[in-house]
């Protein structure tokens, strides 16, 4: 599967992100407690097929 942006609206009932993959590399920046890692764990969730991550994290909705 190949995937060309991530959403997710409301991560911890407070931040809005949008991830572009573009190219081979994808750089992620932002302060510390953003969700970062939380992001890259929902979509390594998605892709192992362990939606046990998904149903963990407060979040309002999100789009692969």
């Amino acid at each position: 599967m190949n995937i060309k942006s991530f959403s997710i609206e409301g991560l911890f009932n407070r931040f809005n992100h949008r991830i572009e993959f573009k190219n081979n590399i994808t750089i992620i920046i932002g302060k510390n407690g953003v969700g970062k890692t939380t992001c890259l764990e929902l979509l390594n969730s998605l892709f192992s097929g362990d939606f046990s991550k998904l149903r963990e994290v407060p979040y309002h909705k999100r789009i692969w």
